[in-house]
């Protein structure tokens, strides 16, 4: 899975270039360093002494951060949003907190804001043309979805909304909506995507979610993520 979120993040680079500012070729954990990484963080800091990026590898694991004394391009990347990043751990573990070097990032859609809610009927029945999905998870607060499609650079739509009639149930659904511009010639092209969930994930009734996205092997597919809950109070786990 790494070797491909590698793959879409690189061709996401090739189109919107790699938009980071090194401060010191020097250092650790260059070029000729460990393995890269690639993840889903939010940039918590970015300021000309370097940037700040906190994640978690999955579910409810422990909050990582990572420094970096790389700056974002700031009229790309802005604080407190969601963005992926390929980067080269001093220490060699890309799960471990402490230096990187940052090779290349990209922003998402949806940027880590809150998930809206949405009507079948706002939706057209949740049309959205088809898409190749590589990836759905949730890492603490965030649901991410890594997908390709065919488009211009720029679609109509790219969104993930919650059902409004799912609310408050044991099972609230989430779609992903995409649709591709009507002019020009259509290329694929990669997407990531990351929204903020907490409101529904959190819900006292919330049992599991479930992602629905038209994948060109299913036009209703669907991927389940269910709460793990602690044997002690049965809340799920923050």
């Amino acid at each position: 899975m790494m070797s491909t979120l590698k793959s879409l993040l690189a061709a996401a680079v090739a189109v919107t270039g790699i938009a980071l500012t090194s401060c010191n070729d020097s250092e650790s954990g260059g070029n000729n360093g460990p393995d890269r990484y690639v993840n889903f963080v939010t940039l918590a800091e970015n300021t000309p002494e370097g940037s700040v990026m906190t994640f978690r590898k999955d579910g409810d694991s422990p909050l990582i951060t990572l420094t970096s004394n790389q700056q974002f391009d700031t009229s790309i990347f802005k604080a407190n949003t969601r963005v992926v990043v390929d980067y080269i751990p001093a220490s060699g573990d890309g799960y471990a907190s402490g230096p990187v070097t940052l090779v290349s990032a990209v922003n998402t859609e949806g940027g880590g804001a809150p998930v809206q809610a949405k009507t079948a009927e706002e939706t057209r029945n949740w049309a959205s043309d088809l898409v190749s999905v590589n990836l759905v998870q949730r890492t603490g607060e965030y649901l991410n979805l890594v997908f390709t499609a065919s488009t211009r650079r720029d679609p109509k739509e790219c969104a993930v909304y919650v059902d409004k009639a799912t609310i408050g149930t044991e099972c609230p659904c989430l779609h992903l909506i995409f649709e591709a511009s009507d002019t020009g010639v259509a290329d694929p092209y990669a997407f990531f995507a990351s929204y903020d969930i907490s409101e529904v994930w959190n819900a006292e009734s919330t049992k599991r979610i479930r992602v629905y996205y038209a994948d060109y092997m299913s036009p209703t597919h669907y991927t389940e993520i269910t709460k793990i809950l602690t044997e002690n109070n049965n809340k799920p786990l923050q």
